[in-house]
């Protein structure tokens, strides 16, 4: 049996595109014919893991017993019909209805050659679509994201999730509370995981303002870090956040999102009993996303096809 991943040639790091390779790294410590395929070429970039096996698609001629994991994004005419027993693993339910896709798709593949990344999605595919999507969550990589207490008066955010209201949040937290107007306020653009690692380290505060996620793991890893975070659940993150483990607010709340920066801040300043208390919880969250969890639902789902 062999196992073809579709991966997009991306130039630029991808949390997506991450998780593909960690699936097929896993399948291979395990004795699995796992495989990136490309379209085209294999990008050169510094980002992906080079000892994960990947060739490009022209070069595999089907065979019988083969798997082809398509992400949600890729789910085409052209992908469809390839002749390989084909299976969708959903990291989102936001492109599944492009004008591009396959809109027979659920004909061509078994409810069951499905697979997802959190819960929110699973529920979405079973009462919406009627597929029976396993769940095979993320994990964290808790050798990069540890606790650390040597932080900088520093707030990272993520510009691409939602530009405008990370550039009001922060507005008008500087400028209601101008005696944290000096704070350092690092954007996390086009980095690799160590980098994203070594800024939520040393970081305080960690904004997080996308609407929607079909998972959201920046929050974990951040918790992780011992950066308090400030955001809402972005709908895919609702099975881990709780009252305990951040400042959270309803989706867009840029008002809210002010305020709490200020209560996150204030935490580190005066309260330190508080804050290692919501540090706590943080780490509770993310301890529920171990790498092994990931890899005992990985192997069942294609211990299953064998």
């Amino acid at each position: 049996m062999r196992i073809f991943y579709f991966s997009p040639e991306m130039e630029k790091p991808s949390g997506g595109v991450q998780v593909l390779f960690n699936h097929v790294r896993l399948l291979n410590k395990h004795n699995f014919d796992a495989q990136i395929i490309y379209p085209h070429k294999k990008p050169q970039t510094p980002f992906q893991d080079n000892t994960v096996p990947s060739t490009r698609l022209k070069n595999i001629t089907p065979q019988k017993g083969d798997h082809f994991v398509i992400p949600e994004g890729f789910i085409v005419p052209q992908l469809m019909s390839l002749p390989f027993e084909k299976h969708i693993f959903f990291q989102s339910i936001l492109y599944i209805f492009e004008n591009s896709h396959d809109k027979d798709f659920r004909k061509k593949i078994s409810p069951e050659n499905t697979f997802c990344c959190s819960k929110m999605i699973q529920e979405t595919l079973r009462d919406k679509l009627s597929l029976n999507p396993s769940l095979i969550p993320n994990s964290l990589n808790n050798t990069l994201f540890s606790p650390n207490e040597e932080k900088t008066d520093t707030l990272v955010y993520m510009p691409r999730k939602n530009p405008f209201y990370v550039k009001t949040a922060l507005g008008l937290f500087t400028n209601a509370y101008p005696e944290y107007a000096n704070l350092e306020f690092f954007p996390i653009v086009d980095m690799t995981q160590d980098e994203v690692a070594t800024h939520f380290a040393r970081a305080k505060v960690f904004l997080y303002t996308s609407l929607f996620e079909g998972f959201g793991l920046p929050p974990l890893e951040a918790m992780l870090s011992n950066t308090l975070v400030v955001g809402s659940h972005a709908f895919g993150g609702r099975e881990y956040v709780n009252n305990d483990n951040g400042f959270w607010t309803e989706l867009g709340d840029v008002v809210t999102q002010a305020e709490y920066l200020k209560k996150a801040f204030d935490l580190w300043k005066y309260d330190t009993p508080a804050r290692e208390k919501m540090q706590k919880a943080g780490r509770l969250a993310a301890a529920k996303y171990k790498e092994k969890i990931q890899e005992n639902a990985l192997l069942a789902y294609w211990n299953k096809r064998k």
